[in-house]
This record gives structure tokens, sequence and C-alpha cells, in this order.
């Protein structure tokens, strides 16, 4: 077989696009499902390895049995000359190790979803075997899914192969002991710890850091003792949600939650017609309104050093005027250049008017960090876009405040920012709608004819959000408006005058140039179905001629032609109804006369599964009814009958020998089957001949002490000759000094001239 490799085809269907893991018993490789149309993980045993093989049917066996949202899909296993492979969904988002040692909140969710689909594979009665972070893996929505059943097993199955990860055993595991749930729930433990910790439970690290909730779960997990374990995963799952609740409100941005795409990105994609290989990556965040509020605070930090001086001015004597611009805070704005002027004295100045001015400044102080946090919220969303006026005003506004800050008119610089504060605030408030708001009004202008009024609106969403779908659509819309306008009032004229073909075309120009204008769409669909109509007609009178000449299988087609015009449409659910009956009484008509031939060659068993197939296609055929029951009465007598004369031994048991009594009466009304009646004469002779005593001889050495149980102690002898009913005898033999026989005492009805030999020979 050649080397697999990029590009080869796999049973005319999947084309290998990428290796994406290599183990001792096969291959994983991305391949493209060229019937589907869609990418498929494809799992190819090597050559001639029976282990891999093995392995590849066992997984498909269990994930069949295991249907459940949190559990990778497999769609096929398939064998031939060349190859043995499983098809699996395709899971591009990696796997969970990427969030080991993460903040809690990031990887509950997701191992939550993992516990979840874990319980319902241990209510089907299967052990994974192989729990770990490597076999969790992010599907393209970020959900969270199990894979790997390739070692699955029953619980308590006994005599597995080994496998697993060494590091995630549990004790009973590593010994060998049969699989059992609390297997995997040790293994979760330390993909728990693992997840947590950011290390495995054996290396040596900083103190703990999970939490009463995790830490109390991670230890029942990983307890030695698997009855110390939780119960079932289902309860795992609650304790990890209940652990995700004493997060309390955290978030976790976005762009923090980072799911790693290396894996596909190293992935170079075969796809016709297109050679590029596209890479993904994860934007880095963008600065925090935090950061640009440092130097803020440091000046905030110096203004208070000064003040210190001020208010304890006995401390530091006479001193020197200090300047206004000391106590500048920083806006989010650039301010204009102020005069400076000389401030009064420290100790010229009352204290409870320093208290009055220190608070004035801690309130403006205070509304300047409000307004720079509404500032930056409405440069996040593009505020100097939408509404440059109104921004421009809180621009004007804090540039005030800040002049008048330097110039210590605390109580005027509040009343400043407190203005361009409340501008903001409005702004804020329209700012999460204004995209949503400003696309209706684009739509609502293309709905109308305008494609001016919407290639402006469209072209301002764009500048807030460059990455809206939406908007770049609509000015590709708003761009073919005309064409499509005079379209489909060509199309419309041509309707009217019955020129259907020429009107669909002209719909169909439409709706390529935009698949959203309704008018098009509407014409299409209303076109179509009237072609539909005519083509469902003659489907349905096609399957009608065919099914009178009995033609089903020509009937059927037309009807199922039928069907896909109209699914649900209730004339073809009644044709193929009539259908099904004809073909069923067909067959129950093909059915009897077979069982009723093989009944006339006496193939009983074969005539009984001919009426039981007839009593398939129709429960309420009593001919079928009563053939099943005659030619199982027949076939029964006749194996009971053969069992008895073959083995004339079953005759000497009283349960036997009743049955044989009933059986006689039994076949009273099959007299006159010549075959019937001599097996039934022979019947009567050996349950003659089991009422009739044999002779049987017993041989000994004068010496052995013989018994023969259920006759009687017979002491010592040389020979001696017994009268016995047929049946089955012990007979043990005793001597001092040497080691007991026993021999077991054979008589078949009418047999003759029986000897056995007693004596015992070997001494202790």
């Amino acid at each position: 077989m050649e080397p697999l490799a990029k590009g080869r085809r796999i049973s005319d269907r999947y084309t290998l696009l990428a290796l994406l893991h290599t183990s001792a018993h096969c291959q994983v490789w991305l391949a493209r499902d060229d019937q589907l149309k869609s990418r498929v993980a494809i799992k190819i045993a090597n050559s001639d390895d029976v282990t891999g093989v093995n392995l590849l049917k066992n997984e498909f066996a269990q994930c069949g049995r295991c249907v459940h949202s949190g559990i990778v899909r497999a769609f096929e296993c398939h064998a031939d000359d060349n190859f043995t492979y499983l098809t699996l969904e395709y899971l591009s988002g990696g796997s969970l190790e990427k969030l080991a040692g993460r903040p809690h909140a990031q990887f509950l969710p997701a191992l939550i979803q993992i516990a979840e689909a874990l319980d319902h594979v241990h209510q089907q009665g299967i052990v994974h075997r192989d729990i770990k972070l490597s076999n969790f893996l992010f599907d393209e929505r970020k959900h969270t899914r199990l894979i790997d059943f390739g070692i699955a097993s029953e619980s308590g199955a006994a005599g597995l192969r080994s496998g697993g990860s060494s590091r995630s055993m549990s004790p009973a595991q590593r010994d060998g002991e049969p699989p059992e749930p609390g297997d995997d729930m040790y293994a979760f433990g330390v993909a728990l710890y693992r997840l947590a910790e950011g290390r495995w439970p054996d290396e040596e690290g900083p103190p703990l850091n999970l939490g009463a909730t995790l830490s109390e779960l991670v230890e029942q997990l990983m307890h030695p003792d698997a009855q110390q374990r939780p119960a079932r995963m289902a309860i795992v799952a609650d304790a990890l949600r209940q652990a995700l609740d004493e997060q309390g409100n955290v978030t976790v941005p976005p762009d923090e939650f980072v799911f790693d795409t290396a894996e596909d990105d190293r992935i170079e994609v075969i796809d016709p017609g297109n050679n590029s290989t596209a890479s993904h990556g994860a934007a880095a965040p963008p600065p925090t309104r935090h950061k640009r509020l440092v130097p803020l605070l440091l000046l905030y930090g110096f203004i208070g050093l000064v003040a210190l001086f001020y208010v304890v001015p006995r401390w530091v004597g006479e001193r020197e005027p200090v300047t206004a611009s000391a106590d500048a805070p920083t806006s989010a704005v650039t301010p204009a250049p102020v005069a400076t002027q000389s401030p009064p004295r420290a100790t010229d100045i009352e204290p409870w008017k320093l208290a009055q001015q220190a608070k004035m400044r801690k309130d403006a102080e205070s509304m300047l960090e409000q307004l720079l946090d509404k500032q930056f919220y409405l440069d996040d969303k593009k505020a100097i876009v939408w509404a440059p006026e109104r921004f421009d005003q809180i621009k004007q506004a804090a540039i005030a405040g800040d002049q008048l800050f330097r110039q210590k008119k605390y109580e005027q610089a509040l009343a400043k920012y407190s203005e361009g504060h409340d501008i903001a605030a409005d702004l804020s408030d329209i700012a999460d709608t204004i995209v949503t708001d400003t696309l209706a009004e684009a739509d609502a202008a293309i709905a109308a004819g305008d494609a001016a009024l919407a290639d402006q609106k469209y072209s301002t969403v764009l500048q807030i959000d460059a990455t809206s779908e939406r908007a770049q659509t609509g000015l590709e819309r708003a761009a073919n408006l005309d064409e499509v306008l005079a379209l489909v009032d060509r199309a419309e004229e041509l309707e009217q005058s019955g020129d259907y073909d020429a009107a669909l075309t002209a719909y169909q120009q439409a709706g390529e140039l935009d698949a959203q204008w309704q008018a098009a769409t509407d014409g299409i669909n209303r076109i179509q179905r009237q072609r539909a109509r005519r083509a469902f007609s003659g489907h349905m009178s096609a399957g009608f001629a065919a099914l009178e000449k009995s033609d089903f299988d020509r009937a059927r087609r037309a009807f199922e032609r039928a069907r896909s015009l109209r699914p649900g449409a209730s004339e073809v659910t009644e044709a193929l109804q009539q259908l099904d009956t004809a073909v069923r009484l067909q067959d129950v008509n093909r059915l009897e006369g077979e069982a009723r031939v093989l009944e006339g060659r006496g193939d009983w068993r074969a005539a009984e599964r001919q009426y039981k197939a007839a009593l398939e296609q129709d429960p309420t055929l009593q001919s079928a009814r009563d053939g099943v029951r005659r030619v199982r009465n027949r076939a029964d007598v006749e194996e009971e009958l053969q069992t008895l004369l073959g083995e004339p031994m079953r005759l000497t048991s009283a349960s036997a020998y009743n049955s044989a009594q009933a059986l006689l009466t039994r076949l009273q009304p099959y007299a006159g089957d010549a075959r019937l009646d001599a097996q039934a004469a022979e019947l009567r002779n050996l349950m003659a001949l089991t009422r009739q005593p044999v002779t049987v001889t017993l041989n000994s050495d004068g010496a052995t002490d013989v018994t023969v149980y259920r006759v009687g102690k017979m002491g010592t002898f040389n020979s001696r000759t017994l009268e016995l009913r047929p049946g089955e005898y012990t007979a043990v033999g005793t001597r001092a000094g040497f080691r007991d026989v026993r021999v077991t005492i054979a008589l078949a009805p009418g047999e003759t001239d029986v000897r056995y030999e007693i004596m015992c020979r070997e001494r202790i």
C-alpha cells in the first residue's frame, strides 16, 4: 500500500488535506468529504495492524451508543482491501489544555460540558478509560466535546488491554482491575487539578489556590477509595456550577478568552482553485482606560503632597508661592496654555477655607475621572463619526474645566466637567444602539428605493464598525438597487403577459444582484410554484397508471417525485398507502404460497418461517395464523419423538417417561402417517423395555466390599448376578489398605449380557 500523503484519495470520496496526529496504531488526518462538501477527521489504521483496526471498530461502536451534544460524532467505519478507517466530526478549536492555569471562570463552563457528557457515557454502562485534557476539544462554536473512545469498554469488563494516560490512572486502573466509572472520575479530578493549578498533582509548586468548593471536589474525585468518590458525574457538574457561581460577577473579556488556533494555523488546506493557506490569530486586547489614567493618578499624588504642606504650614515655614500648573490634572484633550498666577500663601488662608478648597478639588477630580470614563467609551464607539458636534462640545467643556482647575477655581471646573459629563452621558445612552438604528434607517432607504441615502447610512456604520457584514452587504445592495428595480419591473410585465420563462429569468437576474430583494424572491417562488403544480399533477397521474398495472417500482418513483415537489401533501400520502397495501397483499400471497409448498414437503420449520413472514405483513391474516400453529405443532412432535428415540436412556427417568406418554397422546391426530406411526410404535416398545429388568453380572476378587447405590450392600464376592431396571447405578468397592473404586453401571432398555468388574487393586 502506498504511504499516506496530502492529496491522497480514500475510497474515492475523501481527500487527505493535512496530518493532524500519529500514534502507534493509526494516523489522524484532516480530510475533505468530496461527496458532502465538508471537512472531517479521518482515523486510518496502520497497515496490517490488527490492534489498530480493533480500536477503530470499538470507537465507532461506543460512539454510536453515546449520542450527546458533548460527545464527538462518529460517521462511518469502513474496511476494504486497502484501508480500515473511521470518519469523525472535525473539531477545530483545539484542546482544553490551553486553559491550564487560567482563571477558573475561563475553564469551568467548558469543564461542566465535559462532566455532563461523561455522565451520559456512564449512564450507557460505558467507561471511557482515557480521560485527559487533550481529549477535551472545542468545536467552532466554542463548545467542548469529549473524544477518543478507542479503549472505552463496558463497566466491569474483564481481560482488557492496557491503555490511557499513566499519570491520570486511578489506583484500581493501575492494578489492572476491571474498569468502573470511578476510574474516569479519578482522571477527571487530575484534569481539573491541572486546569486550576497549571501543573500535575505529582509536581511541586506553590500552595493550592483552588478555593473551598474545588478543593473539596478534587479531594473527592482523587480519593484512593472509589467508594468515596461522587456517585455520578452529574453531581460533579453541579459542584462545578457552584464553584462558577462563587466566582461572583466575574466577566472574561472576549479577547482574553483566547481559543488558540495554532493547530489550524499549521494546516495547509488543499482546495481546488485556491492554493492559499488561511491563517487565523487573536488580536491583542486594546489598552484599557486604567492604563491611560496612570499619569493622572501620579499627578494626583503629587497634588496631595503639595496640599500637605498647605495644611501643615508650621512644619515648613515660609515658602515660595506654588504655580497653578503643579495641580493640573490630565484630561482626555489637550489644554490651551494658561497664564500662571501666585495664589495666597498657605499661612494666609484659614484652615476651614483650605478644607473647603480641598473638597472642591476632590469633587472636580472625581467628576473629571467620570468624564474620562465616558469619553474613552465614546472613543471606542466612534462617536466622532455619528455625533461630531456634540462630541466636540465634550472636548471644549473638558478644556475649559482644565483651565479653571489650573487656576484653582475648582467649583467652576467642577461645573464645566459636569457639563461635559452630561453631554457624554446622553451620547452613551444611544451609543449601544446607534449602529442598529443607523442600519435600520439604511434598510428603510433600500426598501424605499433611495440608493443615495442607503449608501450614506451604510457608509456611516462602516466608519463606526468596519467589520459590520450587514453594512458591507448593504453598500453592495445600494450600488445595485437601480438595476434591481428595473429588472423586477421588467419581470412583472413579462409575467402578466404570460411569458413565464422570460419572467423567471429576469427575477433570477434581480435575485443574483440582490438576494434580499423580496419582490424578486416572491416572483421566483410564484413562478416556480406554478411550474411545480403542473409537474406534481403529472407525477401523480403517472403513479396511478403504473399502480393499476402492478408496476409497483415505477409507481413509487412517480409518487416520490410528486412528494419531493410537495412534501406532506395528503394526496401523496394516500397514494403511497394504496401502493403499500398493494405491495403487502402481493407479498402476503407469495409468502403463503411458499409456506404451503414447504408444508407439503414436510419442511415444517421453513414453512413456519414463511407463515410468520406473512403475518408480519398482515397481522390479521387468519390463514397464516392457522398455518403457524399447524406446522409448529407438527414440527414440535417430530422433534420430541426424534429426541426420545435417539436417547432411549432418557426414558429411564420418570419425568421423561411421562413426557413420552403425553407425546403419544399428541400423536393421535396424525394417525395414518406411516412414518409417524412407525416411530410411535418404536417409542412404545422402548417404553415397555424400560419397565423390564436387565440382567447384569458383577465380577470381583472376593476381597472387595461392594455396595450398589439404590440397590444395597453386596458384600464380598467373586461374581454376582443382579436383575435391575434400565437406568444408571453407581457401584462402590472398598478394601482395607487399597484405594476405593467407583463404577457407573449404565443399563439401556432391552440390553443383554451386561458385565462389570469391581475390585480394589491400587494399594495405598
